[in-house]
């Protein structure tokens, strides 16, 4: 089945704060496939799945645990560099790249100069592609998403991840990140298109509140 989706005119500022949550998102996304090992043991202490989504304190104090977690970690591995020189460099880059990881997760982390400046760039990137992509139809079934002309944008295989929102679907497609607005689709509902997607990408799907 081939879904339609009509790109109607949007300069994303209404949707600002969902697009900082999937760049966040995006970035644990990342941290999972290169520290792996780390994850499953903070999911190990990680309680509030059993809890409600919309209590949103307590997943604030949950990224909080993870940036306090990671930093720390990230405090280690350089400390460890330092003592042993032979694997000065391998330990400088992971425990750099954990120090990363618990910024992002830091409660001040809405206030860092380098989020805003990613979050503009992005949200600046969103409003030149639908500057040439507004009033265009697009089809999307299971081998991907083309123009009305049969011109291919994304091979399913290339997705590396489907992050959904309160209001849009975000395809992270070469670092880059693809969005369906929901009110966009034509003759199907959200629900049905977001059940597709599910089938369709597996694990490869999560969603941000």
């Amino acid at each position: 089945m081939k879904y339609i989706i009509e790109c109607s005119k949007e300069d994303y500022s209404t949707y600002r704060e969902q697009i900082s949550k999937t760049l966040n998102k995006r970035m644990e996304l990342y941290s999972r496939t290169k520290l792996s090992g780390v994850w499953r043991t903070i999911d190990g202490f990680d309680n509030t799945k059993k809890l409600s989504l919309e209590k949103l304190n307590q997943r604030k104090r949950r990224y909080r645990i993870y940036g306090i977690m990671f930093y720390v970690l990230g405090v280690i591995f350089i400390l460890s560099g330092l003592l042993d020189p032979s694997e000065l460099k391998s330990f400088i880059v992971y425990g750099l790249f954990l120090l990363l990881i618990g910024f992002v997760y830091m409660p001040f982390q809405k206030h860092k100069k380098g989020k805003v400046k990613e979050l503009m760039k992005v949200m600046e990137n969103l409003k030149s592609s639908n500057k040439k992509s507004a009033g265009l139809k697009l089809l999307f079934d299971s081998e991907g998403m083309y123009s009305q002309d049969k011109d291919l944008i994304m091979k399913t295989e290339d997705v590396d991840n489907v992050i959904i929102t309160e209001d849009i679907f975000f395809f992270i497609h070469s670092n880059n990140l693809i969005p369906i607005l929901k009110r966009d689709l034509v003759g199907v509902t959200v629900n049905v298109f977001e059940e597709f997607l599910v089938q369709l990408f597996q694990d490869k799907v999560c969603y941000v509140n």
